[in-house]
């Protein structure tokens, strides 16, 4: 079957996003992005949808999980995110990650190594994570500093887990990881970024790479694959892409109305009955990528000042739809908290240019209901019991 007459079969997407299964593989759970997509629907799409070298756009690049699955499918990219986090992360899962980096890379020498002037954690963060998680993050700060400076493909991937290393010690239910000598938390940074590092460094999918050429190395192709890829820490109201020169887009914009943490991470000290939301994340994300976006300016899908959010989705529209090619695909999945919003999201598709060739009600199941909308939490969202998917042309 054709390029052309798959892409007008959606029944297997349609049927994959109403039961995605949870991600497994290492690159999909580097780090939990709030709202991300489960990986098995971009990768489908991008796998039945699009070309080896095809540029796939995700103007809401989000936890980088297109950027990823584009990568291992032998894809060119496109993210685009105002969150530096959010870029961070995209970076890290989409690394050209080098074996002597990794074999210079010695973790358990930061004891040793500490720049005291440059110290990450505020006064308040200290305070809640305390002695001696505090020592292990300021140490490992230390060492993404002049992995930097010395340009080392490991440093975003240090970074990510840094991040992740200090969301897991504001859980509330993580007054055991208090306890553990400094030892011990250097050695999971240790044992973590082996394991990542092997699983990201098998990059490309093993279909691709039984279909290159005997004279096309898979290792050429990566490198080819890493220079052409771009994340860019920016709006999506003016994308830096020619007109029609892209082949394919896979997006989840931000849902109207909803209050998402994106760029922060929470503290939480039930003993002392304290919380504190920490934008250390950003913070981190800023060595590689500038920018600190208001929450709001996030939740709303666009740049500070412009504060409503169905005025921001038409900019971000009307670019996708400027750089898109004319008979290529958009995969948009959206929610909404009433159906008059859904049906002016849908007015705005087709004002911006799109043609809608199907649009499916995701149904979610009591568990995903809660996950997606944070019910377990007890926070109302007032959220549709159901998300869509809109394929457009």
């Amino acid at each position: 079957m054709s390029l052309v007459q798959r892409s007008r079969d959606f029944e297997p997407v349609l049927k994959l996003a109403q039961s995605p299964l949870k991600d497994t593989q290492a690159i999909h759970t580097l780090f939990s992005y709030a709202a991300k997509f489960q990986s098995q629907v971009p990768e489908f799409i991008i796998n039945n949808y699009s070309e080896p070298q095809d540029l796939i756009l995700d103007p809401f690049g989000g936890g980088g999980t297109t950027a990823a699955a584009a990568k291992n499918l032998g894809r060119n990219f496109s993210h685009y995110d105002l969150n530096p986090l959010s870029c961070l992360i995209a970076l890290a899962k989409t690394c050209h990650y080098k074996d002597e980096d990794h074999k210079k890379l010695d973790l358990t020498s930061v004891k040793h190594k500490f720049i005291v002037n440059n110290k990450i954690l505020t006064f308040e963060e200290s305070n809640l994570l305390e002695d001696p998680i505090t020592t292990v993050i300021e140490k490992i700060w230390s060492q993404i500093i002049c992995l930097k400076k010395e340009e080392n493909s490991l440093a975003p991937l240090l970074a990510v887990l840094l991040i992740k290393f200090i969301k897991q010690c504001g859980r509330r239910d993580s007054s055991y990881r208090r306890k553990r000598p400094l030892e011990n938390h250097l050695n999971w940074f240790k044992n973590e970024t082996s394991r990542y590092f092997k699983d990201l460094s098998e990059d490309l999918s093993e279909d691709l790479i039984e279909g290159l050429s005997q004279d096309f190395q898979a290792t050429e192709y990566a490198q080819k694959n890493h220079q052409e890829k771009k994340i860019i820490c920016a709006s999506n109201h003016a994308l830096n892409l020619k007109d029609n020169s892209v082949d394919l887009i896979i997006t989840s914009p931000p849902y109207p109305g909803v209050d998402i943490e994106y760029n922060e991470i929470q503290l939480q000290r039930p003993d002392l009955h304290r919380c504190f939301r920490s934008d250390i994340g950003v913070r981190i994300a800023n060595l590689f990528f500038a920018g600190n976006p208001e929450k709001r300016s996030l939740c709303d899908g666009g740049l500070k000042g412009f504060r409503n959010y169905f005025n921001n989705a038409e900019r971000s529209l009307i670019e996708m739809r400027r750089v898109l090619k004319p008979t290529s695909l958009a995969f948009i999945y959206c929610g909404f908290k009433t159906e008059i919003d859904q049906k002016r999201y849908e007015t705005l598709l087709i004002d911006t240019g799109f043609k809608i060739l199907k649009r499916a009600d995701v149904k979610l199941s009591d568990d995903r209901v809660a996950s997606s909308r944070s019910t377990h939490h007890k926070r109302q969202t007032k959220m549709m019991k159901q998300d869509f998917l809109f394929v457009c042309v």
